[in-house]
């Protein structure tokens, strides 16, 4: 006991996990509970260290995440809120080639073959322009496909695009009777429309006419332009009026699309 193993034979102990048969004592053998409280604080390194990298990767992706997250929120952002006024609104290339001029021939046919290319924004009520004459954001959008959803879903693609229609005429253009603040509140405003309030994301994708109406309707297409020049602001169904015509209505003039009847005023009953 008060002799010091060797490390040859210590190995030997170690290896084995037996005695030394040269040191029967071996378990009070101050050089080999020196070597264990070695080889112990080096597990014990190893296990913090491996620790500390473990805790630095995760936060390593926490951060990529957020930084992923971040870029591309900004690069895929929904576009914001962009009232045109009907009145003072010309896209870009329409201002240009209106109010430049022009030094050569050549100059000119350059911007009318741009005029030519480039999708101009326009309300029409026979289709949809080249690009967006409203821009609204994916929420703002769902909330008036929800609309076409419980007012339109099983009327033609005409009277979907109608309907999102008038949300939109209610809330790019002044109008004191309608809540403005934004789509949806547009959309819910009580006593104005049906609920859209249990109308889920699968209810309309269930319809996608819904959603493609919306945003026929946001590129310009407006099917009650075709009697009203500012479109309709009010629609309701009656079955007494029937197919596409114009007529009068407790002193309110009617455009009926479909089975939908259109109005700038409320109807009087």
């Amino acid at each position: 006991m008060g002799k010091v193993c060797k490390v040859g034979h210590l190995e030997y102990i170690l290896k084995n996990e037996g005695t030394c048969r040269k040191c029967p004592n071996w378990k009070n053998c101050p050089t080999w509970k020196r070597r264990i409280r070695k080889l112990q604080a080096q597990k014990a390194a190893k296990t913090v260290i491996i620790l500390i990298l473990a805790i630095l990767v995760v936060a390593l992706g926490l951060l990529l995440g957020m930084l992923f997250k971040t870029v591309t929120s900004h690069i895929f952002a929904p576009q914001p809120h962009v009232i045109w006024p009907e009145a003072n609104f010309k896209p870009a290339v329409e201002q240009v080639s209106q109010t430049r001029e022009f030094e050569t021939q050549e100059e000119q046919e350059t911007w009318e073959m741009i005029e030519e290319l480039m999708p101009i924004p326009s309300l029409s009520p026979e289709g949809p322009s080249g690009g967006y004459y409203y821009r609204l954001n994916a929420d703002d959008m769902m909330w008036i496909a929800k609309l076409v959803y419980v007012e339109a879903a099983d009327l033609t693609f005409e009277e979907k695009v109608a309907v999102a229609s008038v949300v939109l005429n209610r809330y790019y253009y002044e109008d004191e009777r309608f809540n403005r603040e934004s789509v949806k509140s547009v959309v819910i405003q009580q006593g104005q429309f049906k609920s859209v309030m249990n109308v889920t994301q699968d209810n309309v994708n269930s319809v996608p006419e819904c959603m493609k109406a919306v945003q026929a309707a946001c590129k310009g297409w407006d099917p009650t332009r075709k009697e009203f020049p500012k479109g309709a602001k009010f629609f309701f169904f009656d079955t007494f009026i029937d197919g596409n015509e114009v007529t009068k209505l407790q002193g309110t003039h009617i455009f009926t699309i479909g089975r939908l009847h259109f109005s700038e005023d409320p109807i009087e009953y």
